[in-house]
């Protein structure tokens, strides 16, 4: 789900998911991307050339669930591709789309190319960009495409894009590559051998032209995985501590939830979370927002990816996600909270705000995102936990003229919380932004995201609908 540029917009487009589109193009950057991207859609439905998508450098293969659907990925020479970023001043932009949310501390070192090189650090994990690429089961072709070559290969790869060969005489003429490892300081060049060498002569061993894995059906039409994101909280409180490994166990112990991605602001002793499905990845920041779309995007474009905090957990009806097609569409939940007697209801909690308690709608209150990336980029880069954080967000996302629902009585959230201890930094810390128009508990999903659905009311249809999806659908 991403906002489009106002070039794709004129072509009649207002929002775009990867089943839109005939051929997606990847890639690592530095190989010709543009100019292959701009070729190619003249002739078929195809991402945007300026990213506006952000499908162009992804890095992983999107789940796409569409009969006939098609992907190139180009590669080069590591080491030329870098040197392009650099000279046309696009490794900063480039590095926000694929380094590691972890090395962000490390920006600094991309304000020239011989610091960078200096540094002797991969920011941009071009190897692993390919490798994952490369190794990835698909339910798509995808065709691998050597920039070096690409010119000799233009006849196939037309072939495979079911576009005719007259279209070669519009393909433009191969020049002289201006990025060259000959241009740089020797000191420069040298490092750059050390960091990118092993994976260039990787890169030189590959064939022109070569297919991946894929599951060959004539459709397929199924659940998306679901990924949760939280970040790992550790309470000075140990009872608090205690109701916060429960919501991480009983995460765990969905079957709704295919990953976790447990973000950890500092260095903490989490040894005892060894399950599997949890990915954990050290910030050494506080997770804002901003992190974790940025994370989706890069990583998870295709899927179904769950925002929450760490006191949260979940029922059977989370499993409705995995179906909707989430075109243009962000789930925003209010939560249950769990009572002393083990009942819940929908959030009452009363707030402190300027030395007086007051009670929260819960239509002002969302503590779960629900959403399919790409996700268009917004100003959320204020951290998750802060006091008015989540009407803030309900805001950047309703400005960007994204359909905010909120479907809580459907899809239940559980909040545990009895000891009511909270860190008194997050609510000093209150974000102040315009105030969004209250979105109030539902318990109706509209029709656009379930098309085989007449109409769904309450949460006992939607659990018979997912059941018998799950049989009719499966392949």
């Amino acid at each position: 789900m991403a906002i489009l540029c106002k070039k794709c917009r004129e072509k009649g487009l207002e929002f775009t998911a990867p089943e839109d589109l005939d051929v997606l193009v990847c890639s690592y950057g530095g190989v010709g991307t543009t100019l292959f991207i701009d070729f190619i859609s003249k002739y078929k439905r195809v991402n945007c050339v300026d990213d506006c998508d952000r499908y162009k450098h992804l890095i992983n293969p999107p789940n796409v669930q569409k009969k006939c659907f098609k992907a190139i990925y180009l590669f080069g020479d590591p080491i030329a591709s870098l040197i392009s970023l650099f000279r046309r001043n696009y490794q900063n932009a480039h590095a926000e789309k694929i380094m590691d949310i972890e090395d962000w501390d490390k920006i600094a070192s991309l304000e020239n190319i011989d610091k960078y090189a200096s540094e002797e650090y991969d920011l941009f994990k071009f190897k692993r960009h390919f490798d994952l690429w490369k190794n990835s089961k698909t339910d798509y072709p995808v065709l691998f495409v050597k920039f070096e070559d690409l010119w000799k290969n233009m006849g196939k790869i037309l072939d495979f894009l079911e576009i005719p060969k007259s279209a070669l005489q519009d393909f433009p003429k191969q020049r002289e590559r201006e990025s060259k490892l000959s241009s740089l300081d020797k000191k420069t060049a040298e490092s750059l051998k050390r960091i990118y060498g092993k994976f260039a002569e990787q890169i030189k061993r590959e064939k022109s032209l070569f297919f991946n894995k894929y599951k060959k059906k004539n459709e397929i039409i199924g659940k998306k995985k679901v990924n949760l994101l939280i970040q790992y909280y550790k309470d000075d409180m140990p009872e608090r501590q205690k109701e916060l490994e429960e919501c991480i166990k009983r995460n765990i112990n969905d079957n709704g939830i295919d990953r976790i991605f447990m973000f950890f602001p500092k260095e903490v002793n989490a040894s005892h979370i060894k399950s599997k499905k949890v990915k954990k990845i050290f910030l050494r920041k506080q997770l804002t927002y901003w992190d974790c779309f940025n994370f989706a995007n890069s990583r998870l474009s295709g899927d179904i990816c769950v925002i929450a905090n760490t006191d949260i957990y979940f029922d059977e009806s989370l499993a409705i996600v995995s179906r909707a097609n989430f075109r243009n569409l962000l789930i925003a939940l209010t939560r249950h909270d769990i009572m002393p007697d083990g009942s819940a209801g929908l959030m009452k909690n009363p707030v402190k705000r300027d030395k007086e308690y007051k009670k929260i709608d819960p239509a002002h209150s969302q503590d779960v995102w629900i959403f399919r990336p790409p996700i268009v980029k917004s100003e959320s880069n204020f951290i998750m936990g802060r006091a008015g954080c989540e009407r803030a967000l309900a805001r950047e996302l309703l400005n960007k003229k994204i359909n905010v629902i909120n479907p809580s009585l459907i899809i239940k959230t559980y909040h545990l919380h009895l000891t009511q201890k909270r860190n008194p930094e997050f609510n000093e810390s209150y974000i102040k932004r315009e105030i969004v128009s209250p979105l109030p508990p539902s318990n109706v999903i509209p029709l656009d995201y379930y098309p085989e659905l007449k109409e769904v009311s309450n949460i006992k249809e939607m659990v018979e609908f997912i059941k018998k999806m799950k049989i009719s659908l499966s392949v």
